[in-house]
């Protein structure tokens, strides 16, 4: 397995872990994650706060939350219109 394959690996784990605990803990939708749904709701105090908050710990991935909703956004319409999700 490659390096590259293990990284990705890694971060869909991650990423499983988000929608889970956005699902679980915090009653959301199951296939958006934290930051997604932090974007989403950026003008709500708590999420607001939020945001800043992940955005500055993803700091090597600027504007983060914003990156994820619109992320969320592609693969939803991708896979109502083909069926499918994008490979990766």
């Amino acid at each position: 397995m490659s390096k590259e394959s293990v990284l990705r690996y890694l971060l869909h784990l991650l990423i499983i872990f988000s929608q889970a605990a956005n699902c679980v803990f915090l009653a959301g939708h199951p296939d958006q994650t934290i930051s997604s749904r932090c974007w989403q709701n950026r003008d709500l105090p708590y999420w607001k706060q939020a945001r800043i908050v992940i955005d500055v710990l993803f700091f090597f991935d600027k504007n983060h939350c914003e990156t994820s909703y619109y992320r969320d956004v592609v693969n939803s319409k991708n896979f109502v219109e083909h069926g499918r999700f994008p490979e990766g």
